[in-house]
């Protein structure tokens, strides 16, 4: 090939690329839901903010769980939610919850999120350790 036909070629390619749509790229993301806070492993005490997020399509019914040695406690949550954007069907959910941590003093906790992405359920886990002494 000479360098006139190299040319076009990759102004060919540069503008395939271009043309693509934007959109095309969420395809590949998978749903997800990760707990940020707080980490796996971690002590807390008191009221111990836990976040959680979620990325997917059609995003809906999230939820809390919080499991010890004695017992547990699971509750539907109130997110925000953003809309997709331009044909982009992904959407991201922000979850919050003070969890007042003293039923669980002294014992080690699993939490687990849940979201449903459409028919699928996500869901993450930490396992944390709640100082203080048993009642």
């Amino acid at each position: 090939m000479n360098k006139g036909n190299l040319g076009i070629a990759a102004l060919l390619v540069a503008a395939l690329l271009l043309s693509t749509p934007l959109g095309a790229a969420s395809e590949n993301v998978l749903p997800y839901v990760e707990i940020n806070q707080p980490m796996d492993g971690q002590t807390v005490e008191g009221i111990t903010t836990i976040t959680f997020r979620a990325e997917g399509q059609k995003l809906h019914d999230p939820s809390l769980s919080i499991s010890g040695e004695t017992g547990g406690i699971a509750f539907p949550l109130n997110c925000t939610v953003s809309e997709p954007v331009d044909g982009d069907e992904t959407q991201k959910m922000y979850c919050q919850y003070d969890w007042n941590t003293k039923d669980f003093d002294g014992e080690k906790a699993t939490i687990i999120a849940t979201v449903f992405s459409g028919e699928k359920v996500l869901n993450d886990k930490v396992g944390v350790y709640v100082s203080g002494e048993r009642t």
